[in-house]
């Protein structure tokens, strides 16, 4: 097996949630995750700006970028196998990683912001 990828990084992976053939997302899971290394937990990004969703602006770039503006979407959580991913092409700070979890974890409760 290939060395896991860290939480926080940004993937490229089949897309699961729209009619693209490979959508970025950002990895969210920890070693705590069963299976950590083999499948991970993700929240899918987007180009299209979202009120909800959590804009990537550069600063939230710890290395890598993308090629256009994203926006995540923590109310839409995806498991993501690691032979499914094909780029890494960066990774999050850990505060903006830290940022996505806790706004799925309010979704996932029934309180967003």
């Amino acid at each position: 097996m290939s060395d896991p990828f860290p939480r926080g990084a940004v993937v490229v992976s089949a897309d699961l949630v729209g009619p693209r053939s490979k959508r970025p997302f950002v990895l969210v899971s920890t070693e705590a995750h069963p299976f950590y290394g083999e499948e991970y937990t993700a929240i899918p990004l987007t180009t299209t700006p979202r009120s909800a969703a959590v804009e990537l602006t550069d600063g939230r770039f710890l290395e890598g970028e993308l090629p256009r503006r994203s926006y995540a979407t923590p109310w839409n959580i995806a498991t993501l196998k690691h032979e499914a991913i094909s780029t890494h092409a960066g990774t999050l700070t850990e505060e903006a990683t830290e940022r996505l979890v806790e706004r799925a974890i309010e979704y996932l409760r029934g309180e967003p912001r």
